[in-house]
């Protein structure tokens, strides 16, 4: 049995990667670009260097619109390792066409399949083995107008993938035992309207590769989420449910966000944003809340909730986005948050603190002969009560995961790095830093309600140190088919990260 079941598996990883091989990848307009897969990672490359910068936003995923066009208004991107990266996305804004019989309406179509080996504990650990990890995205538009998407993934180790959440059984079938819809959708778009509702995730932030308050690694929930355009400004609106946690009671947990979006399309964002975690014992949605233009304080402190609690039946947070180009190649990009802020003036003798957190980064992009460098700083810090709540199910987390950064709270992290594309389609990316968390640690214990709100030193308690050196090897010798290898190596006395070195390896 045990060698059928190998047998089995390794039959199961070349019938994906054959796929993979021969599926066309392309990308239509009004689609979805997911964290972790090569059109989002190569979009944040050509934006470090000033390219397509019209199609930049705060709120992620990016969304495709006028991607061959904006290659022209911005200039030719010069012979280099760019020109590959511009080559494979415009490409991607093509599709398969079916003719609807007795019409002359077509519906455009991809179907993208792939494999992945992740290493089977995840991230952050010690190399152990391998997982297999197959996926299938699925992808429908009509008159580029109404979209359907589905993104089905599954596993032999569900700690492997990243923001994974479906639950392992006990029987296996092809040597798998999870799999879930890492996102599901139907959305319409128009040019100034977006209607969406979908099993995914929010990313919102200055930066692509780690946002602060709503990550890419986030499990994924359903919402609803409607978006409007107006020339320089888009508003963003969504709702949905995160989870029902059951201890001696079942408590429904909700999320929602509002953001306001400025852009001059050449070389600034700005952006307003507020989200709320709202719950409560077999809470069902709050009507107040699905009201787009209702905000957290003046619903509450006007006791306009469906929970009689006061001001204690939600978590909100405020955020401030900036994105700059001051110069080409040279971007500037930063956020801040603010959990909580003492306006009264008694408040402040009294010992309560402010709960903020930022995070900066700076790059400098060039090129240097025909390769393409990026050199960069970051460095983030969030507070030891930001993120959390006197209620622990308003906590900034679901499903035992944080909704934004993966530092958690009661923590800070230094990254210095650089990323290389080469023309022969290698990108190589190398990033050295270092980190410190403390007691209060949001990742120590998601749920936890605050004990007391009062000062703290930061990071509190025994503060934990982690240095760390992260490197990444990308090879794509066609448009559909990657490989790609990463792995760290870290030293210190950090409660997540002591002393370990990885490796992962996808397909």
């Amino acid at each position: 049995m045990k060698s059928l079941f190998y047998s089995a598996r390794k039959l199961l990883l070349i019938f994906a990667a054959v796929l993979a091989f021969f599926a066309r990848v392309q990308q239509p307009f009004c689609q979805d670009f997911q964290a972790g897969f090569w059109p989002a990672e190569h979009i944040a490359i050509l934006h470090d260097f000033g390219y397509i910068w019209s199609e930049n936003t705060i709120f992620k995923p990016y969304r495709w619109e006028r991607i061959g066009s904006q290659f022209s208004n911005d200039g030719a991107v010069p012979n280099s390792g760019l020109q590959w990266i511009a080559h494979d996305l415009v490409k991607e804004t093509q599709g398969n066409q079916l003719f609807i019989a007795g019409t002359t309406d077509t519906l455009n179509f991809i179907w993208w399949n792939g494999v992945r080996m992740n290493q089977s504990v995840g991230p952050g650990k010690p190399f152990s083995s391998f997982a297999v990890a197959p996926f299938s995205k699925l992808t429908f538009w009509f008159r580029q107008r109404l979209n359907v998407q589905l993104f089905l993934r599954a596993t032999n180790e569900p700690a492997s993938l990243p923001g994974f959440t479906g639950h392992a059984r006990d029987i296996r079938r092809f040597g798998l035992n999870a799999a879930e819809f890492d996102h599901a959708a139907v959305s319409y778009r128009n040019d100034w309207l977006l209607v969406q509702f979908a099993r995914g995730r929010q990313i919102w932030g200055s930066t692509e590769r780690e946002t602060m308050i709503l990550a890419a690694t986030s499990p994924a929930y359903d919402h609803f989420m409607l978006e409007g355009r107006y020339k320089r400004l888009k508003l963003r609106f969504f709702n949905g449910f995160l989870e029902s946690i059951t201890d001696e009671v079942n408590i429904n947990r909700y999320l929602v966000g509002h953001g306001i979006e400025y852009s001059n399309h050449r070389n600034l964002l700005i952006v307003l944003s507020e989200l709320i975690v709202y719950s409560g014992e077999n809470r069902p949605f709050d009507i107040s809340f699905l009201n787009p233009l209702a905000f957290a304080l003046e619903v509450e402190q006007n006791n306009r909730t469906n929970k009689d609690v006061g001001s204690g039946s939600s978590n909100s947070v405020w955020s401030v986005h900036v994105d700059w180009m001051p110069l080409r190649g040279l971007r500037l990009s930063g956020d801040l948050t603010i959990d909580e802020f003492q306006f009264d003036r008694a408040d402040r003798p009294q010992g309560r603190p402010d709960a903020t957190a930022y995070s900066l980064r700076a790059s400098y992009s060039r090129i240097l002969g025909r390769i393409p460098v990026t050199v960069f700083s970051q460095y983030t810090r969030i507070g030891s009560l930001t993120f959390r709540h006197d209620l622990g199910a308003n906590n900034f987390v679901s499903r035992n995961l944080p909704l934004g950064s993966d530092i958690g709270s009661d923590a800070d992290r230094w990254q210095f790095g650089t990323q290389l594309v080469f023309p022969i389609r290698f990108i190589i990316s190398v990033k050295y830093g270092f980190s410190r968390e403390g007691d209060r640690s949001l990742l120590l214990d998601k749920y936890a309600s605050i004990e007391r709100f009062t000062s703290f030193p930061f990071p509190s308690g025994q503060v934990q140190k982690t240095r760390f050196l992260d490197w990444r090897i990308a090879y794509r010798p066609f448009r559909n088919f990657e490989v790609l290898a990463s792995g760290r190596f870290s030293r210190g006395t950090g409660r997540f990260d002591e002393n370990k070195q990885y490796l992962m390896f996808s397909l």
